[in-house]
Parts: structure tokens; C-alpha cells; sequence
């Protein structure tokens, strides 16, 4: 019997194959597996040779922008495309600027008073000081 050989794919040649992308948004819309929340799933071999899956997004940029993540690291779409992996519409964030981000952004909540989220904004370096407070004391 003959063994076939495989060429082995980085993981951005993995990221690649499984790549639509939208001319109209310039979204990279992910082809291969979705998570229930709508985000793609990525398997790769790490350092250690075993495989574990990651988000495809979180992946993509790690990987284009050569960085590592932590698990607090938050990744922000900036077209709101659950699916988008295009390493140019993510941004590094925070859970709450991610949070502000998404109350701005929702069609079915329109703010009234922009002074609803100049206050927001306003108080968001006193939480993140008490975030960061409260895991110190873990």
C-alpha cells in the first residue's frame, strides 16, 4: 500500500483555506466550524504537540499580528461580523470597552441623551482601576 504524504499547513495557511472574502465589507467570513455563539473554531497543533481549538478571530490576530494573548485579552470586531477573521477589522480590548462598544452599536437601543454614555465613558477608568484592584486581592 502506498502512504500518501501530507503537507503539513501553518496555521495560517489553515486560517486561508477556510477564508471567503466579502468585497462588498472587505470581511474575511470564516468557511470552516461555528461555535453556537456564531464565532469560528479553529483546531492547531501548539508547542507541545497537542491540539486545542481556538476562536478563529483570537487566532487570526495572534497570528497576522504576531502577538501573544492572554485569557483576558478581549479581541473586538469593528464590523461586528461574528465570522470576520480579517486581522485589519480586529482590535485589542477590554470586556468594558467591548461592553460600551455594543450599547453604541445596537439598532433596537438608541440612546436619547448623549450624555448617557459620556457618563459611561467618563466612569470607565474608576472600573477598570477596581477590576484590576480585585484580581490583585485573588
Amino acid at each position: 500500500m502506498i502512504k500518501k504524504e501530507y503537507k503539513k499547513r501553518t496555521p495560517i495557511e489553515k486560517l486561508e483555506k477556510h477564508r471567503f472574502i466579502d468585497k462588498k465589507t472587505g470581511c474575511w467570513i470564516w468557511t470552516g466550524r461555528i461555535d453556537n455563539s456564531g464565532y469560528g473554531r479553529i483546531l492547531i497543533k501548539t508547542n507541545n504537540g497537542k491540539q486545542k481549538v481556538f476562536n478563529v478571530h483570537r487566532y487570526s490576530f495572534s497570528a497576522y499580528n504576531n502577538v501573544e494573548l492572554t485569557t483576558f485579552d478581549i479581541i473586538c470586531h469593528q464590523c461586528h461580523n461574528r465570522k470576520c477573521f480579517n486581522p485589519a477589522h480586529l482590535i485589542k480590548s477590554t470586556q468594558l470597552n467591548n461592553s460600551i462598544e455594543k450599547l453604541r452599536d445596537w439598532d433596537e437601543f438608541q440612546f436619547e441623551n448623549k450624555e448617557i454614555v459620556d457618563k459611561y465613558l467618563s466612569i470607565k477608568e474608576d472600573v477598570k482601576k477596581a477590576y484590576y484592584n480585585w484580581h490583585r486581592k485573588l
